[in-house]
């Protein structure tokens, strides 16, 4: 998310990030290599939209 000094969820911001990898994924699979790499970009786009993002890189 932003690397403002806030941790305020900006819901535009997610949608872009959610957009960006989910397209990405969901049309060209084999870019991402194996199943398990589309899997954590994934759940790293729904974490990117619960607003839980660093937390999700931090694991």
């Amino acid at each position: 998310m932003s690397s403002g000094e806030g941790s305020e969820f900006d819901p535009d911001e997610a949608r872009q990030h959610h957009l960006a990898q989910v397209n990405g994924v969901l049309r060209r699979p084999g870019m991402y290599g194996r199943d398990e790499m589309a899997e954590r970009l994934l759940l790293e786009a729904m974490a990117a939209v619960d607003g839980s993002l660093k937390r999700w890189r931090a694991e």
